[in-house]
């Protein structure tokens, strides 16, 4: 008869309405729950190298950009991915693959001039 979006309970002789997860709570009408975001709040807690995405009534803790979930030693840690070794990096062809923690780096090879992503012309030598 609340017209509860998800049950609710009576206290006292009066109906209140509920929310299933501590990360929603209840809207303005009182019947409906609305999404706490814990990343934006700070409520959230990501070890060091994870960070914070939200999810309706929650959050999760994701690895950062440039590393992955891998089980090692007993337990789940982000590792660094080397784009060098499994070959995603940019690099050009004239160019060495340098691994950095999360990402990676590019320098052309001895001869060639640019950024590394892109390498042209043999550099004359007098």
């Amino acid at each position: 008869m609340a017209n509860c979006q998800y049950g609710c309970e009576e206290v006292k002789g009066e109906v209140q309405c509920l929310c299933p997860s501590s990360g929603l709570r209840l809207g303005p009408d009182g019947r409906n729950c609305i999404d706490i975001d814990e990343c934006a709040t700070g409520k959230a807690v990501c070890p060091f190298n994870r960070k914070c995405v939200n999810t309706f009534g929650s959050y999760y803790c994701k690895c950062q950009d440039g590393f992955e979930l891998k089980y090692m030693n007993g337990r789940y840690d982000c590792m660094d991915i080397n784009e060098c070794l499994v070959s995603t990096h940019k690099c050009s062809l004239h160019s060495d693959c340098l691994n950095t923690p999360g990402s990676y780096k590019c320098r052309c090879k001895q001869g060639f001039k640019g950024s590394g992503y892109i390498c042209s012309g043999k550099i004359e030598n007098d």
